[in-house]
């Protein structure tokens, strides 16, 4: 059973690979300096990037933090670079589906934990004279 800060910290680590490493379809990773590889590391950190708020469970990533603001245009491209959506890309990737499969399943195993606990059934015979 995984946690929200888990599944934050998956989808972190998720998407610093994919700057160093690139991805299939891309001439290079957006890996040049370091910086944007850093920064997007060290401004998500679990508290900004999942929340719950209303009894819902969210799940951010600041793909342009303060100091590495062309995130953007590494991530969506500009009209002279071919975009890299390095964020899109672990957002909507395999493990970080499963990691989330995995916090939900935990979700829902306590709910039923609870349910069940809480759930006192009572019966009592019926016995109808006629």
């Amino acid at each position: 059973m995984k946690t929200l800060a888990e599944v934050a910290k998956d989808y972190k680590s998720i998407t610093q690979k994919l700057i160093i490493g690139g991805y299939p379809g891309w001439k290079k990773p957006p890996y040049l300096t370091g910086n944007l590889y850093r920064t997007v590391g060290s401004f998500n950190n679990t508290q900004r990037m999942a929340f719950q708020q209303k009894g819902k469970s969210f799940l951010t990533l600041n793909y342009a933090p303060p100091g590495a603001k062309y995130g953007t245009y590494v991530e969506k491209g500009t009209r002279r670079m071919p975009s890299r959506p390095f964020a899109m890309i672990a957002a909507n990737s395999q493990d970080l589906k499963r990691s989330i499969f995995e916090y939900q399943g935990g979700k829902v195993e306590e709910v039923r934990a609870e349910v069940q606990k809480r759930m006192t059934v009572i019966f009592k015979p019926f016995n109808q004279t006629i």
